[in-house]
């Protein structure tokens, strides 16, 4: 990265000040979310997260026939995650559906059912994983855990920190954050605490590297020390124990070089289109 393009995002010339341009708040808001199946996994962890700040509550149901014997009638929203391309019982899918009419149903489909070409049921909504966030963005604008319990600016998850040791090792994440329409700064872990109002901090492992779970916390709170942001630790392989000593520290999640992009956008609100459609238009 040139010495210009550094200063563009770089602590020294830029202060987080909390009025950005972008979607206005209105209601109805998402109250409740039912979750179904797999949310551990790489491709979907990033996007339950997503959906658990964004909603005010999320259910959890391990499939469809836990979701049938422990019904969630309040229901706003059905996600249900199809990790593969074994056929869903219409059936049962539909019954489950029953117990919310009121809610909108998506099927999530995975890298490996991308392919998939029926829906779960009728009324069910296919939506690639990486493109569940901007769905829940365009049917509720605003969130009541960002608006109502945090008390903060609506576009706060909008606004994002990279912590990385040089410019150069923050270039592709602020271009590819700055393209799909987020307001990003880079700094370096010393400068990190001078920012406020941040939705989320994006940390390199060149600043970063793998640590026991005080080590972590110490990190996370000199930068957090109020504990509202989300926290991404981006690194190359690392040992599961050492992913859980991040995580019981306060990171939100541990994303694996190489990655996809859609990996670190989805939980800051931005499907893939945001950033392929903004990176089109600065060509």
């Amino acid at each position: 990265m040139s010495k210009s393009s550094g200063d563009r995002y770089s602590a020294k010339s830029l202060a987080l000040g909390g009025s950005h341009s972008g979607q206005s708040c209105s209601e109805p808001f998402l109250e409740t979310l039912l979750w179904i199946g797999d949310h551990q996994s790489p491709s979907f962890r990033s996007v339950y997260d997503f959906c658990s700040i964004y909603s005010f509550q999320v259910a959890t149901r391990s499939s469809l026939q836990d979701a049938r014997l422990r019904p969630v009638r309040s229901a706003d929203a059905v996600v249900l995650c199809r990790g593969d391309r074994h056929p869903v019982e219409v059936d049962l899918a539909s019954e489950v559906m029953s117990q919310a009419p009121l809610a909108i149903w998506w099927d999530l489909l995975g890298p490996l059912s991308l392919g998939v070409r029926s829906a779960s049921c009728s009324g069910a909504r296919r939506v690639p994983y990486y493109g569940l966030a901007e769905e829940l963005r365009f049917h509720w604008p605003s969130s009541p855990r960002l608006s109502q319990s945090r008390h903060v600016d609506p576009e706060f998850t909008r606004s994002l920190v990279v912590l990385a040791a040089s410019a150069v090792d923050a270039e592709y994440y602020l271009d590819m954050a700055s393209d799909a329409g987020l307001t990003v700064f880079w700094a370096r872990y010393r400068e990190a605490s001078r920012f406020r109002n941040v939705g989320c901090y994006w940390w390199d492992d060149s600043v970063a590297t793998a640590v026991s779970s005080p080590l972590w916390r110490e990190r996370v709170h000199r930068v957090d020390p109020d504990g509202r942001a989300s926290h991404r630790w981006i690194c190359h392989s690392v040992s599961e124990a050492q992913e859980q000593d991040a995580l019981a520290a306060g990171i939100s999640s541990v994303v694996r070089k190489p990655f996809r992009a859609d990996s670190l956008l989805a939980p800051m609100g931005c499907g893939i289109n945001d950033y392929s459609r903004r990176g089109a238009q600065a060509a």
